[in-house]
């Protein structure tokens, strides 16, 4: 069967002449992979068929090698290892390999990239362990032909990338030193080979992440500075640009050596930045917003750990001289500009925003000059837009003090004010809201001394003006809300006497017919959801009135025509906005919505029952589960409709958000209901157990299952019995998960979750305990020797120091407090253990009362 025509009909655009071709080719491959595999190998080496058809089946032979997906990257990985046929596996490396030689560039680029995806599987098993030198030796060798070395060092910045992407960075380790001195070879070729230079600059922004141990030594991380600041300044754009992400990575990876390079660091991105290339100045500017990030983690993370900083501040000594150069850039804003465009003054402002909260106050002078010079310039539309950002840009609730900012921002209200309702330019109306949003969220004084001129103003924006800007004008009603949200529990506000108009400006601005524009419908219903959690008690009865009008407008998308995926987006767009709305007025009322619950829960139910698992499921899912929660018993009469749909998204896996909110919602449904759950927990247990045994489940959705179970647990006590002896292992098997997955210092999300994990498996064995003793089955816990494995489980817990936190170690006290609560006979046992003595005490001079109160009523239990 002729390979090339197969790939060239599967670009056809006759869909049966592609479909026959495409079939073929899985036939191919699912008969004999590796003679597949060899032969699209072939076909991209072969000089004389067309370069289309050589990239496509590069393209096709690294989709058998590479995923997205973990998983499916895994199984990829396996196939080929498990390949026998040696010969075809040669042959593919060897058609690889002689590729990188090909004039065609887009064989060679493919070819490079086949190369890297195989290598992460290969190398990690001992084999092609020459492929590194083989590449090394086509970059150094001077008989190399200029394609040559190019691809090579393109195959090595690949590698590395691939290596870095799929957790496999030790497998390059050993060799980044290697693999540096060709990258940084390649990088001082004469510069009429610039092609050769942009590749190596291109592979070193891949390799930082391997150079750890030269940038150890002052003499290597010299050489490596030294090279890239040379390049910064040729003539190439490409090469210029890629420099700059070089110093980008450098900063992100090697802060804490950049102290003797940050003068030339510092001239060259103030000069890309002023005077470069777009292209160029981005990757300047995003220089200073990684290092204004580092010096906000190393503060924040100081102020937490109450130790001095290890930030260099090299923002605040840089601060006279860059924050001038980002507030020029605020005046090169495209005449089209909006939320999505991406160009200098963006990135300046971006930039600006971090460089406040890394400098704090001292930022305040430069920028209040840059605004008392421009915002009041009547010609130009840009100077009044970049003054009102900048100002916008230092309202951080993390950067400059609120107290020292108060005076500025009283003072400024008013211009900005003016400038959202009379500014003839719809950038500066649009900046001018967002600035006024930042100002709601930042001083609750100023709010409420200009409330009235604010509301008028928001909602003038909110019926009439453009979508961009009625969007920001709802965020500032977002805002508002927000700043009296302490003050809902209070018979009346100065929020009340708008209420009313607030909820009618946002229920129009969500229905105008340009409101799919600059997420005005969104941004409309968000406000409406922080308006339902601030109102006053006086004002509760405009959010109930506010149900049935939401619910027109829900079932209003049940007859709405879906011919296009742009018609079915923006009705699932829609749904989820109302389902939230009515959850949060749901959460709010509680039993009162209990006369609309009928007609709530068919919509909702409606809602699941149409298109595909999405977004407004997962909202559907939510507002069922407060609504659960708020009828309590009453809920059981809707569970025999809704129990099927929670059951497809409990096995909706794949869809990781949904399946989480499902989990929760059964927890929901427990807590309410209690032993009404009985007669779906066999489904629902049944479901829980196959997702944790499935090694597709998304990780993260695993504690909050086990969770669950306590829940279920709890709901139905004594006859958690019929489950106990499947859930139990499990939750042993978690346990053990927990400690030995590996976790570094600097792996924050691991730690995260491996916290997280703990946390569930200690409230789901406390809450079985609890279940089990309301009936007097707790002799389970001790018959299967589970009590031992517990124990074991807190001992442990409690002496990871990486990942053990006060809240955790409570929580283990309280799994050792129920132990000797529910089985008598332990406790002399538990007396005898000194870590139990030791965490005891510990948690009995905790700071926090309640972790106090755990600690003295599992003291007078133990002992």
């Amino acid at each position: 069967m002729d390979v090339t025509q197969l790939l060239l009909n599967a670009q056809s655009a006759d869909f049966q002449l592609r479909y026959e071709a495409e079939q073929k080719l899985k036939q191919l491959e699912e008969t004999n992979f590796p003679t597949f595999a060899a032969s699209l190998a072939a076909e991209l080496a072969d000089q004389n068929k067309p370069p289309p058809v050589r990239q496509l089946a590069g393209l096709v032979l690294k989709n058998k090698f590479d995923a997205r997906s973990n998983v499916r990257r895994g199984e990829l990985a396996k196939r080929w290892a498990a390949v026998e046929d040696n010969e075809s596996r040669q042959k593919v490396k060897a058609y690889l390999l002689q590729t990188l030689a090909s004039e065609v560039s887009e064989a060679r680029h493919t070819a490079a990239q086949v190369i890297a995806a195989l290598a992460v599987i290969e190398l990690p098993l001992g084999l092609w362990n020459d492929l590194v030198e083989l590449l090394l030796s086509y970059v150094v060798n001077q008989d190399s032909s200029d394609v040559l070395r190019e691809s090579s060092i393109m195959t090595l910045g690949y590698m590395c990338e691939a290596a870095a992407q799929n957790g496999e960075v030790e497998i390059l380790s050993q060799k980044s030193s290697q693999i540096l001195t060709a990258v940084v070879r390649g990088i001082e070729e004469p510069e009429e080979k610039s092609n050769i230079r942009f590749a190596a600059i291109s592979a070193l922004v891949n390799a930082i992440d391997f150079a750890k141990s030269n940038f150890e030594h002052e003499t290597e991380r010299t050489y490596i500075m030294n090279t890239v600041c040379k390049v910064a300044s040729v003539s190439d754009e490409r090469i210029r640009m890629v420099a700059f992400e070089c110093f980008v990575k450098i900063a992100e990876y090697y802060y804490s050596y950049l102290d003797p390079y940050m003068n030339m660091l510092f001239q060259l991105t103030v000069n890309a930045i002023s005077n470069d290339v777009e292209s160029v100045a981005l990757q300047a500017i995003e220089f200073w917003t990684t290092i204004s990030e580092e010096e906000i983690y190393r503060n924040e993370e100081a102020e937490e750990l109450n130790k001095e900083s290890s930030s260099m501040n090299y923002v605040v000594q840089a601060l006279p001289y860059l924050c001038p150069v980002l507030l020029r850039c605020l005046l090169l804003q495209e005449e089209e500009q909006d939320e999505d465009s991406w160009n200098r003054a963006t990135a300046s402002g971006t930039c600006l925003t971090l460089v406040a909260q890394a400098s704090k106050d001292a930022v305040v002078p430069f920028v209040i000059q840059f605004v008392q010079e421009h915002i009041g310039n009547e010609t130009d539309w840009r100077s009044r837009e970049a003054a009102t950002l900048a100002f916008g840009c230092i309202l951080e609730p993390d950067g400059p003090s609120a107290a020292g900012l108060e005076p500025l921002v009283t003072e400024a209200l008013p211009i900005l004010l003016n400038l959202l309702t009379r500014d003839s330019n719809v950038v500066v109306r649009d900046t001018c809201a967002w600035t006024l949003g930042r100002v709601c969220a930042l001083s609750k004084e100023a709010t409420k001394k200009y409330l009235q001129p604010l509301m008028e103003a928001a909602l003038n924006a909110l019926e009439r003006d453009e979508p961009r800007v009625a969007s920001n004008a709802a965020w500032i009603i977002l805002n508002i809300a927000e700043s009296f949200e302490m003050e809902h529990d209070k018979l009346n506000n100065e929020l009340d006497v708008y209420v009313e108009k607030i909820i009618s400006g946002l229920f129009h601005a969500a229905s105008r017919e340009d409101a799919s524009e600059h997420h005005l419908q969104a941004s409309s219903y968000e406000a409406f959801v922080s308006l339902v959690h601030s109102v006053s008690m006086n004002c509760q009865k405009l959010i109930f009135q506010s149900i049935p009008v939401l619910l027109g407008k829900l079932e209003a998308t049940f007859q709405m025509e879906v011919d296009s995926t742009e018609a079915r987006n923006e009705q699932a767009e829609t749904q989820g906005l109302i389902c939230a709305s009515l959850q949060a007025i749901i959460q709010r009322l509680r039993r009162d919505v209990a006369e609309y619950s009928d007609r709530m829960m068919q919509a909702f139910l409606f809602v699941l029952s149409s298109g595909s698992s999405s977004s407004e499921h997962e909202d559907a899912l939510l507002a069922i589960g407060s609504l659960a929660d708020a009828l309590g018993q009453d809920f059981n009469k809707y569970m025999s409709h809704f129990a099927p749909f929670l059951s497809v998204s409990l096995r909706n896996w794949d869809q990781v958000d949904l399946c989480k909110v499902a989990v929760g919602v059964v927890s929901d449904i427990c807590r309410s209901l209690e032993l009404g759950i009985l007669p779906y927990a066999d489904e629902f247990v049944m479901y829980l157990l196959s997702a944790l045994s499935s090694p597709e489940l998304d990780r993260t959705v695993k504690p909050p299952i086990i969770t669950c179970f306590g829940d279920i647990a709890l709901a139905i006590s004594g006859k958690f019995e019929r489950y106990f002896s499947h859930v139990m292992p499990i939750l042993q098997q978690a346990a053990q998960a927990s400690l030995t997955v590996h976790v570094s210092t600097d792996d924050f999300d691991t730690q995260d979750w491996v916290l997280e994990l703990r946390e569930s498996i200690l409230q789901t064995c406390t809450s079985i305990i609890q279940g089990l003793k309301t009936d007097n089955r707790q002799d389970l816990i001790i018959s299967g020797r589970h009590s031992e494995w517990i124990l074991e489980f807190c001992e442990r817990v409690i002496q990871d120091k990486l990942c053990c936190t006060e809240k955790l170690t409570a929580a283990v006290v309280g799994v050792v407090g129920d132990i000797a609560s529910a089985v008598e006979s332990l406790r002399p046992t538990l007396k005898q253990l000194p870590w139990i003595q030791q965490m005891i005490d510990q948690c009995s001079k905790s700071p926090d009362k309640d972790i106090q109160s755990v600690a003295m009523w599992a003291k007078g239990i133990v002992y």
